[in-house]
């Protein structure tokens, strides 16, 4: 009686063909739940952000009397009680650390430094702290701003926290091609800020990378 069965050289052609497959859709799997992870942080901390600003207007008045920002003469003693007192106890925050940059770090594992205007927020605390900040805007952290006072900032006047703006002007082109803030991978300008304006591409889609986002994951 004979028995059916696979030879050996049937069963590695075969585990070598699901090799082959799992190399050419695994890294799109990866890529697409990263993706999926980083528009939810995201959209997650875009509404937290602007939950906490309306609960301190309850109890520390207009959000456009509260003190600047940008103002230059600030120490970073200064710059951290600001947070510690219009954002912080609106927050659900793990630790904050005082120095250059006031540091956030949240509950929910993310983070985000502010300095001036300008919070970078890390859908992962964990990128900021193994890349100690070199890291690309637009795929390891993403540019806010809360600048309701500065006039220079107009596609930010009179808001919350919004993905960041500076130089924009509501010239949406610069969105991609501006050399400073734009959205690409050719910016000219330091880790800080090149590529700023990723956030507000995502934002306008619905909080949705789209498919033409100019970096990869």
């Amino acid at each position: 009686m004979s028995k059916n069965g696979f030879t050996l050289s049937e069963v590695l052609i075969t585990l070598g063909i699901l090799g082959i497959v799992a190399a050419l859709t695994l890294p799109a799997l990866i890529s697409k739940h990263r993706k999926h992870v980083i528009e939810t942080k995201l959209q997650k901390f875009y509404s937290m952000m602007n939950q906490a600003v309306l609960m301190s207007e309850q109890e520390n008045g207009d959000k456009m009397t509260w003190p600047n920002l940008e103002n230059d003469t600030w120490t970073a003693d200064e710059r951290f009680d600001f947070w510690n007192t219009y954002f912080i106890p609106y927050l659900k925050v793990a630790k904050v650390e005082k120095g250059p940059y006031t540091n956030v770090y949240l509950a929910d594992g993310s983070f985000f430094w502010n300095y001036g205007c300008r919070i970078e927020f890390y859908p992962r605390a964990k990128d900021y702290i193994k890349m100690n900040r070199n890291r690309l805007i637009g795929r390891d952290s993403f540019s806010f701003a809360f600048a309701p006072d500065r006039p220079t900032f107009p596609d930010n006047y009179g808001k919350g926290v919004e993905p960041y703006t500076g130089s924009l002007y509501g010239d949406f082109n610069k969105l991609t091609t501006s050399t400073s803030y734009g959205c690409n991978m050719n910016s000219l300008t330091d880790l800080r800020e090149k590529n700023s304006y990723c956030t507000l591409i995502i934002q306008r889609n619905g909080w949705k990378i789209p498919d033409d986002y100019p970096i990869k994951f």
